[in-house]
Order: C-alpha cells, then structure tokens, then sequence
C-alpha cells in the first residue's frame, strides 16, 4: 500500500500546476449539486490523460455520451446524505437512538454509494457504458474491501487537511483525492472481468 502513496504523491508533485487547474474547476463546476457528476467525470479523465493512460473520448464527447449518467450517478450518494443530515439533526434536537441508528446507518450507505459511484465514474471514463460502470464500480468496491476503507479513509485525512487551509481545499486536495482513488482503481480495475 505505501507503493500507492508514493505513486501518488510523486504523479501529484509531477503534475502540481495542471492539479490546481483540475481542482479549481472542479470546485466551480461542482458548485450545482446536478453538475458534481460531470465535473468528477471530467477531473478523471483528465487525471487519465496526465498519468499518460489512454481515454476513449474527449472531454466533450465524454459528458455528451455520459454526463446525464453522471449526474443521476451522483444524486444516489448526494440523496444519500442529505437524508442522514437530515437524521443527524433530528437526533441533535431530539435526542431519538432511533435518529442516530439512522444516521450512523446512513454515513455508512453514503460512503458506499460513493465509492461505487466514484469507481462507476472512473469506468465512464475508461469507455464503459452507464449499466457495465455501475456494475464494475459495485463489483470494485465489494471486492476489494481494504482499497476501499483505505479511500474513504485516505480520502477523509486529505478532506480533513483542506479544512485546515481552506485555500487548500479549493485548489489542491480534489485533484489529490482523484489521484489517489484513480491510483487505487486503475491499479487494481484490469482484474475485474467487464459484462
């Protein structure tokens, strides 16, 4: 597992200026809820392309063949959480174990619909159609259970670190999440038979 942090931290030093590009617009292009799928589909395969790997289409061709697909793909996690903020508050005021099973549940499903979408993402953008995405995302994530925890937690650390300077946040720690989880997926992803 340090190989895939040392990958990553030396394709993000590498590649430091077209990062801060990626994440910035990313971070404008996510601002609408609807356009988070899109704009992630459109930072990996970017990513893809800087780390020299082929993607099947350009940018343009990409969201117009996927980027409704990517933006119900992303309303899955997004609904998700919603509702479990929604559970944590009801808890905070009333105090319901009900509420908080509820909202410990949901964290839970979030993070898997998210890992699934995300690894669905990275399938879009390697040419997969919407349904055979999704499917390979789902068989990644249940597969390959250390990878996964490993990116949810990875991924918190870094979330946590852009917190911290907020400035940070905007410009570098997307392309870094991205990075690292293409470095997961993509490493691992040729193992999964596709269909």
């Amino acid at each position: 597992m340090t190989t895939v942090f040392h990958r990553t931290g030396r394709f993000v030093y590498q590649n430091s200026l077209a990062l801060v590009v990626v994440s910035v617009c990313w971070v404008v292009g996510s601002m609408g809820l609807v356009t988070a799928g899109p704009a992630t589909l459109c930072a990996y395969a970017v990513i893809r392309s800087l780390r020299g790997e082929p993607v099947a289409r350009s940018l343009v061709e990409l969201l117009r063949d996927h980027g409704i697909a990517a933006a119900l793909l992303t309303l899955l996690p997004i609904s998700v959480g919603l509702i479990t903020v929604g559970y944590a508050e009801l808890f905070v005021r009333t105090g319901s174990m009900v509420s908080l099973g509820l909202t410990i549940a949901g964290v839970y499903l979030g993070s898997f619909f998210c890992l699934v979408v995300a690894t669905a993402l990275a399938g879009l953008v390697e040419g997969e159609s919407a349904q055979v995405a999704l499917r390979n995302g789902y068989r990644w994530t249940i597969r390959h259970p250390t990878r996964a925890v490993l990116l949810v937690l990875g991924s918190a650390v870094l979330l946590l670190g852009g917190v911290v300077s907020i400035v940070g946040l905007v410009v570098i720690v997307p392309a870094i999440v991205f990075s690292f989880h293409a470095e997961l997926v993509w490493s691992e992803r040729s193992t999964i038979p596709t269909g």
